[in-house]
């Protein structure tokens, strides 16, 4: 058992939690059925075992707080979906020599766009209110807010409607269009996308091709 679904049915509301071990990680994500935004947790536990054993021991806290154990997750919930993770791309193909920060800036680029453009959805507004105001005041960029604050890990819960509905158009590495954007802008002359820096002027190319893609989409959107 590495998932499980938890719901706790009070008068006027419905908790969830969804417990996920993944490798030497227990992700904890809960939130209430009809309502948006999902609460994130990430624990380190040190090994499978252990991921595992955590998953079922913070699974017997909710069930002395009520909860009781579901098959699946009603279906007013959105199932979190996973954009990208940093982890997929460190490792394998990943060029030696780099550091780890490189693996995470070509999904920080346009994490820094959702956020200028507030396509973040209420969750991250409220657990990072300080962290999104600096990236907007370009304190700090996308990719450090990726990084530092989610774990480099890019998924719906960090976007509200509209934006995970043009994320999961454009954003996709098969089939949409933002990596061969990305080539086509700041990696160029490289030998791949995770030699892009992450500067200002980089942000700032690959925004216009980003803010064009969306007028586009939005445009066929309304027709």
């Amino acid at each position: 058992m590495n998932q499980l679904y938890l719901i706790k049915e009070n008068r006027k509301t419905t908790d969830f939690v969804k417990l996920e071990a993944e490798g030497k990680l227990l992700y904890i994500s809960k939130g209430k059925v009809g309502k948006t935004g999902v609460a994130k947790i990430t624990r380190g536990c040190g090994s499978d075992e252990k991921a595992l054993a955590e998953l079922e021991q913070t699974a017997e806290q909710y069930l002395g707080k009520g909860y009781r154990i579901g098959k699946e997750l009603p279906k007013d919930v959105r199932e979190t979906v996973s954009y990208d993770k940093a982890k997929w791309h460190l490792g394998g193909d990943f060029p030696n020599g780099l550091d780890d920060y490189q693996g995470y800036v070509h999904t920080g680029l346009y994490i820094n766009w959702f956020i200028d453009n507030d396509l973040y959805s209420d969750l991250l507004l409220q657990e990072y209110p300080d962290e999104i105001r600096r990236v907007k005041e370009k304190f700090i960029t996308g990719t450090s807010f990726y990084f530092e604050y989610l774990d480099g890990i890019f998924s719906t819960d960090e976007l509200n409607e509209t934006g995970a509905d043009f994320t999961s158009d454009y954003f996709d590495f098969e089939k949409g269009q933002y990596l061969s954007d990305l080539e086509a802008t700041v990696a160029e002359e490289l030998p791949t996308i995770y030699h892009v820096d992450d500067t200002r002027e980089n942000y700032e190319m690959i925004r216009k091709r980003i803010d064009q893609r969306f007028r586009e989409w939005s445009n066929k959107k309304e027709k």
